[in-house]
């Protein structure tokens, strides 16, 4: 099967967010480990990217790795663990080892999951009159209706705590909405390179709208939108008549269109304006609103020339 890693370009969890950013300060700590981890997210998240950024900053990195998912292994497990494993081994009294990525948990049918026991275990594994010990870490990805699979017993109760040794949550983009304009301009880029065309400027209009959409396909969903607008809005623009979900009225200011950092820098300008007149200039609760530190929300309004005596008593 085609390995999904091949088309994950980076190796960098995008975003500023408080989610991310903790995201990312225990993730070296987890890679260097040994231990099982599953990564929790709903579709369209990073989960996939995640699982690559621990393997490629583990200490297996260099090592053997298989990669499959839960409706394959259903269909093929001999022939893409066991085989993939003995083929590996480069000594008859060498342990299997290996790291084996496994995307949608969820999805493994009750064979299966005594299967992987074994090796979520990390026990002896008996095959061809052989006892042989294994060494498989085994990272995946799931999602967080896993849990319910869980307590209606539709999963395996001791490989999931096997697999869960280790549990990270990729939080959905509606709660890190702090990071849709760092997104948008990494997509906007990546998409634009692959259907070879200019970097169009941007309807300031279209953050606002990105900015009150829900998401229910995350980061998936915003990457497909992009695209979408790429391809049909006006040569050398994005509008908002490209969207295609539904809009609503926003009181937003009116900006005209514009070089998409132009744009992303003046609704950060918007957003903490809107912040600092809503708390009469106190730095502190729009920091907490905005999800951003106090230091870094200082360092904007420098870079942004936003005064906070202007907003003093809602002044402005």
């Amino acid at each position: 099967m085609k390995n999904p890693w091949d088309t994950l370009s980076q190796l960098e969890l995008i975003g500023h967010s408080p989610e991310m950013n903790h995201l990312r300060n225990y993730l070296p700590s987890i890679a260097k480990s040994d231990e099982n981890v599953t990564v929790y997210g709903e579709a369209g998240t990073e989960k996939l990217l995640a699982t690559k950024v621990l393997y490629e900053s583990s200490h297996r990195k260099d090592k053997n790795i298989l990669f499959s998912n839960a409706n394959n292994l259903n269909t093929h497990y001999d022939e893409e663990v066991t085989d993939k494993l003995l083929a590996a081994r480069k000594k008859p009294d060498m342990p299997l080892t290996s790291t084996l990525i496994i995307e949608n948990l969820e999805y493994l049918n009750e064979s299966v999951q005594q299967k992987l026991l074994v090796l979520a275990q990390k026990t002896n594994l008996e095959l061809k009159n052989q006892v042989i010990p294994t060494d498989v870490r085994i990272i995946a990805t799931a999602h967080p209706n896993l849990i319910g699979d869980l307590k209606n017993n539709k999963f395996n109760s001791d490989l999931f705590l096997a697999l869960t040794s280790v549990s990270l949550k990729i939080p959905p983009l509606r709660d890190r909405r702090q990071d849709i304009p760092l997104l948008f301009e990494h997509y906007l880029k990546k998409q634009c390179l692959e259907l070879n065309k200019p970097i169009p400027s941007v309807d300031f209009e279209v953050f606002n709208h990105l900015m009150k959409h829900d998401w229910p396909g995350n980061l998936k969903e915003l990457e497909n939108i992009i695209r979408t607008m790429i391809l049909t809005s006006p040569e050398g623009e994005l509008i908002t008549d490209s969207l295609p979900f539904e809009v609503e009225n926003l009181h937003f200011s009116r900006i005209q269109i514009q070089d998409l950092h132009s744009a992303v820098c003046q609704l950060e300008k918007e957003l903490i304006q809107k912040a600092l007149r809503k708390f009469a200039g106190n730095q502190s609760k729009a920091a907490k609103v905005l999800c951003l530190s106090e230091p870094n929300l200082r360092y904007k309004m420098k870079k942004l020339k936003i005064n906070k005596k202007d907003y003093a008593f809602g002044r402005s």
